[in-house]
């Protein structure tokens, strides 16, 4: 087995450190959408509060990944013998544009409704009341919640942790970086398009071009050093070997395109996509686009709250249209109903902790 060297027992650490945020955190996620019940599902008022809880815990999870991305940007910055003192700013920035994190938090919720649809007449009163078939896709409808949620969870600390890293690279000097690929921890292994974006090198300015559940990490590169060059590759040529008949040079004549995602900002296609706008379109988030959405979502907050008050006072539904979509708050078990405001309520107050202005 070979020995590993400095620069990559560091990125391996990293990268084995944010898996290990990410799962603690989809792990504590998953717990309040695998409580709810058949039911709940469809109900906006219990999907909203879940949502909220996990937004709310969302900005300690990326709090944490920041914190961790300053460390590793430190020790690569060490090793590119380049001083890393003095502290950085690792505050809450919510990592997409265009949406609100309570947005992307519904989606789990989402992605159990569209596919559910598609079995109108399979609504269970209970989850222990399913078996064989109906089983199978109800567990179906939840796995697809559950992969949504950790594919939230991924991007959005890939999106924070290099957002962190290479701000940290350029306020030292460093001005340009390069991408470490990850086979290790991806389910199929890394993509074509990783494997030839190690190759290639890109300016601290600008994210990483990711896409979705991307794995890679990355590494400064000095006038002097370039201490990811041998690790790209040498998991390139894993690359090679594990696709079989693919040579060097087959992969590196690959073109790349460099699109923008309206969410994600920048992320990886193959030249025959041509979809997408440039990169110029879209401007990296930042404190104050993360306060532009907390003002959205706490605006709405008299409408959910009344609506959240008008159900515990007994009314069956409540119904109304909020930034343009319709919301239907149901009746159901008083305790959730509760608890649902309760998340909902923190949600609000932890904003308004980090805004006070709002």
């Amino acid at each position: 087995m070979a020995v590993l060297t400095r620069v990559e027992q560091a990125v391996d650490t990293f990268a084995q450190q944010r898996a290990e945020l990410i799962q603690t955190y989809v792990r504590q996620v998953w717990n309040i959408w695998k409580s709810l019940t058949p039911s709940d599902w469809w109900n906006d008022a219990v999907t909203l509060g879940a949502a909220s809880q996990a937004a709310r815990f969302e900005m300690a999870f990326l709090e944490a990944v920041g914190r961790l991305g300053v460390s590793y940007a430190d020790a690569m910055l060490g090793m590119a013998d380049v001083d890393a003192g003095g502290a950085f700013d690792t505050s809450y920035v919510a990592p997409r544009q265009g949406t609100t994190p309570l947005d992307v938090m519904l989606r789990p919720a989402e992605a159990y409704r569209s596919l559910a649809v598609q079995s109108p007449s399979l609504r269970p009163e209970a989850w222990d009341a399913l078996e064989g078939a109906d089983l199978s896709t109800v567990t179906g409808w939840l796995r697809a919640s559950l992969d949504r949620l950790e594919d939230i969870a991924n991007t959005d600390a890939q999106l924070t942790a290099h957002r962190i890293a290479l701000g940290r690279f350029e306020s030292k000097g460093v001005t340009q970086y390069r991408r470490v690929i990850h086979p290790e921890l991806s389910k199929t292994g890394t993509c074509g398009l990783c494997a030839v974006a190690s190759t290639r090198t890109y300016h601290t300015s600008a994210l990483m071009p990711l896409h979705s559940n991307c794995k890679c990490g990355v590494t400064p590169i000095t006038t002097v050093n370039d201490i990811g060059k041998d690790i790209s590759d040498a998991d390139l040529q894993r690359f090679y070997d594990l696709a079989g008949g693919n040579t060097a040079a087959d992969l590196k004549s690959i073109r790349l395109q460099v699109q923008t995602n309206g969410e994600l900002g920048p992320v990886l296609a193959d030249e025959a996509r041509k979809s997408g706008r440039t990169v110029s379109d879209w401007t990296p988030p930042d404190r104050k686009s993360t306060r532009e959405q907390a003002k959205r979502i706490i605006r709405n907050y008299r409408t959910y709250d009344a609506m959240y008050a008008e159900l515990l006072d007994g009314k069956e539904q409540v119904k109304k249209t909020v930034d343009g979509r319709t919301r239907i708050f149901k009746q159901g078990r008083r305790a959730t109903m509760v608890q649902s405001r309760n998340f909902y309520r923190n949600y609000i107050k932890a904003l308004r902790n980090e805004w006070p202005d709002l």
